[in-house]
């Protein structure tokens, strides 16, 4: 068991679907939808390929504003650390129901 779910694999996938549902849910005029892909990739960028949950929770600025450079890239936009938060959040409450919600400070 690995947080919750079977294996590493199915947590990291249901992570990646909270994230960018909630991205392509929220933000405006995204003409182009992500999918699980681009949120692994973005997530494990930021955080390694064996990121866990209390790691999304923990996230720190750095990470943070890494997400949100190359989550504007994909959006052609600029996105703020608030939003990166955000969508975050939405995928921790997506995958883990009862999480640390991550304060965005800045």
């Amino acid at each position: 068991m690995v947080d919750g779910f079977e294996s590493h694999e199915d947590m990291i996938n249901s992570v990646c679907d909270g994230f960018v549902n909630w991205v392509n849910d929220v933000v405006p005029d995204n003409i182009e939808l992500l999918c699980n892909q681009d949120g692994y990739e973005i997530l494990t960028s930021a955080f390694g390929r064996d990121f866990r949950k209390q790691n999304l929770e923990q996230a720190n600025i750095e990470q943070i504003r890494s997400i949100a450079i190359e989550l504007g890239q994909f959006l052609e936009r600029d996105v703020t650390t608030k939003e990166v938060c955000s969508f975050i959040n939405s995928a921790l409450k997506q995958s883990f129901g009862d999480f640390n919600e991550l304060q965005c400070t800045t």
